[in-house]
């Protein structure tokens, strides 16, 4: 494998994808083209041709523009309208690990469609959470109300309003046991898990643990107070 073939390979490459359309150059493409051409080369037993190896190249198309994406996304702290777009559409379910940077610049530069795309990747590529952060719009909010993408630190007046707090509360009081209310009265807190809010005890170690106010707690004594003397059956006992 001479220098000249690796060359040639490179200019092809880097021409038929117009590469240098996205701001790489010609030393990061031969960077990022070298051990590819190198790797086919070695499974030929004699000499590839150039037309050979860019054959082999172009045929995994989709594989090298992730890859270009990745490389992109680690060498640049910024990227442009252009680089952007490429690394999104380009750079598959592995861009989802970079979502942080790249939403922030995507909001820079006002590009919600981008965003919209990227809270795709998200979630596809297994990286949501339960709870979605009011704040950005990705499923990235973690038991301690920050967000993973966006980095907010979301107060928890903000998060209830957001899930719905007060329609979640009526719903948990029609459903829950008596125990149940008893218990998160007593305690003054109650968990959310990211559908439905349950006691403090039957909390999971994801689950959002979230106060009561004084309303709230003057609701649900209410609620006990209507159903004292009522059976399971809803009869009056």
């Amino acid at each position: 494998m001479t220098d000249a073939l690796i060359d040639a390979v490179v200019n092809e490459v880097y021409e038929r994808l117009a590469l240098s359309d996205i701001g790489l150059s010609a030393d990061e493409a031969r960077e990022i083209l070298q051990p590819i051409i190198e790797k086919i080369a070695e499974q030929y037993s004699s000499r590839p041709s150039k037309d050979q190896i860019v054959a082999r190249i172009m045929r995994s198309q989709d594989k090298l523009l992730e890859l270009i994406s990745t490389y992109l996304v680690e060498t640049r702290d910024e990227l442009s309208e252009e680089q952007l777009e490429f690394v999104v559409y380009n750079g598959g379910l592995s861009i989802a690990r970079y979502a942080p940077k790249l939403y922030r610049i995507a909001s820079r530069l006002g590009r919600e469609d981008i965003i919209d795309v990227l809270r795709s990747r998200w979630i596809e590529a297994g990286l949501a959470t339960p709870y979605l952060c009011p704040r950005c719009g990705f499923y990235a909010l973690t038991p301690s109300l920050t967000c993973i993408v966006c980095g907010a630190e979301v107060d928890e007046r903000e998060f209830k309003e957001s899930i719905g707090f007060s329609k979640l509360l009526e719903e948990f009081a029609d459903e829950a046991s008596l125990e149940d209310i008893r218990e998160v009265v007593s305690e003054g807190r109650i968990a959310f898990d990211g559908r439905g809010l349950k006691p403090p005890s039957k909390a999971g170690r994801d689950d959002i643990v979230l106060f009561l106010n004084e309303r709230d707690i003057r609701f649900l004594k209410s609620v006990l107070e209507r159903r004292r003397g009522y059976g399971a059956d809803g009869n009056k006992s």
